[in-house]
C-alpha cells in the first residue's frame, strides 16, 4: 500500500470510529436505565468504536508525527495508553476483576490529558485542520469537567457533549487524512 492509501484507510477509520463513538456515547446517556449499568446497544456500538478510535489515533498521529516533535510524541503516548487502560477496564470487564487500582479513572484522566497535548500539537504543526485541535481540547475540557467521577454516577449530557466535540475533531481528522496528498 502507498501512503495516501494509508492516510485513507485511517481516515475513514478514524470517521467511523468516531460516528460509533457518539452513537455508543449517545445510547449509553440518553436510553441508559439508571437501573441497569450494561446497556447492551450501547456496549455493541462501543467496542468497535474504541478500537476503530484507537487506530485512528495513530494514523492521526502519524500523519503529523514529523512535526509533532517530543510533545506531540508525549500526548500521542499518554491519548493511547490512556485510552486503551480505560476501554480495558470499562468495556472489557476490568472493573470486575481488578477493584483496586482504579484503572478506568487513571486511565481516562491520561487519555483526556494526552488529548489536550495532542489538540496543542495539531494547532503547531499544521498538517491537519487546526479545528481538530480546537475541538478536542474543548472536548477533553467539557467531558473532564462532566463525567461521572464515582461507580454511582450515571453519565449525563454534559459528558455526551464533550464526546460529541472529541469525535467531531476526530472525524475532521478523519477527512483531513482523507485529503492529504502522500508523502
Amino acid at each position: 500500500m502507498t501512503t495516501n492509501q494509508l492516510q485513507s484507510v485511517g481516515g475513514v477509520i478514524t470517521i467511523v470510529g468516531s460516528t460509533l463513538f457518539v452513537a455508543a456515547w449517545a445510547t449509553s446517556t440518553l436510553l441508559g436505565d439508571p437501573s441497569v449499568k450494561d446497556v447492551e446497544l450501547s456496549r455493541w456500538l462501543a467496542v468497535p468504536a474504541h478500537v476503530l478510535l484507537l487506530i485512528g489515533l495513530v494514523a492521526v498521529y502519524l500523519v503529523q508525527a514529523n512535526r509533532a516533535g517530543v510533545w506531540g510524541l508525549a500526548g500521542f503516548l499518554l491519548a493511547f495508553s490512556g485510552f486503551a487502560i480505560f476501554i480495558g477496564y470499562v468495556v472489557g470487564g476490568w472493573s470486575a476483576a481488578i477493584p483496586e487500582p482504579r484503572l478506568g479513572p487513571v486511565g481516562r484522566i491520561m487519555w483526556l490529558v494526552g488529548l489536550l497535548i495532542l489538540a496543542i500539537v495539531t494547532w503547531q504543526s499544521d498538517v491537519l485542520s487546526r479545528w481538530a485541535g480546537v475541538l478536542w481540547f474543548s472536548g477533553a475540557l467539557v467531558y473532564a469537567s462532566t463525567v461521572p467521577t464515582g461507580p454511582q454516577d450515571e453519565p449525563h449530557v454534559g459528558s455526551l457533549l464533550g464526546a460529541v466535540l472529541i469525535a467531531a475533531g476526530l472525524a475532521m481528522a478523519g477527512f483531513g487524512l482523507l485529503s492529504l496528498e502522500g508523502s
